[in-house]
């Protein structure tokens, strides 16, 4: 077996911050009704946008790699809409996007 021995500045030069946001698409609100027969959201009644909380993780995600270096990704899954959702991570300063659009899991 051999063993590669690396120098001190190698192995910090090497050390990356990476910051994963996991993000979800909401119905607004700020808008949305309530079917009075079903006691349910009428989805429909609203247009659906980045849940605010995870704008701020991602907000703040970014200011940290501002003032340490690294990356930031975006984690969301859902029907395609979704894709609204991480283009707007990206207008946050968000680097990188993981999207996962399986028909088994986007009726949650």
């Amino acid at each position: 077996m051999v063993i590669r021995q690396l120098s001190y500045n190698h192995f910090v030069n090497s050390l990356m911050l990476h910051i994963v946001a996991c993000i979800k698409q909401v119905p607004d609100t700020k808008i949305i009704k309530m079917n009075p027969k079903t006691n349910t959201m009428d989805r429909a009644s609203a247009p659906a946008i980045l849940n605010p909380y995870d704008a701020h993780a991602v907000e703040e995600a970014v200011r940290l790699k501002k003032k340490y270096g690294g990356i930031v990704s975006v984690l969301t899954m859902g029907p395609p809409p979704a894709v609204k959702a991480i283009k707007k991570c990206i207008e946050l300063g968000a680097d990188e996007r993981v999207y996962d659009f399986r028909p088994s899991i986007c009726r949650s």
